[in-house]
């Protein structure tokens, strides 16, 4: 699936973000909870608006 809907992707098992056409980060689900995964893909996508980096 390819969406831009937070809620959407946080059913996901795993979660690919693409910046400047590259893949930039991915999550895997893991045991977290659908919340627990909405707020890891908010986080990464407030980085990637922010120009920061990911250390996971």
């Amino acid at each position: 699936m390819v969406t831009h809907s937070t809620k959407a992707a946080s059913h996901a098992g795993r979660v690919l973000f693409i910046k400047d056409g590259e893949l930039f980060h991915q999550i895997y689900r893991g045991n977290h909870t659908n919340e627990q995964q909405y707020q890891r893909i908010s986080d990464t996508l407030t980085l990637l608006a922010t120009g920061g980096d990911v250390h996971e």
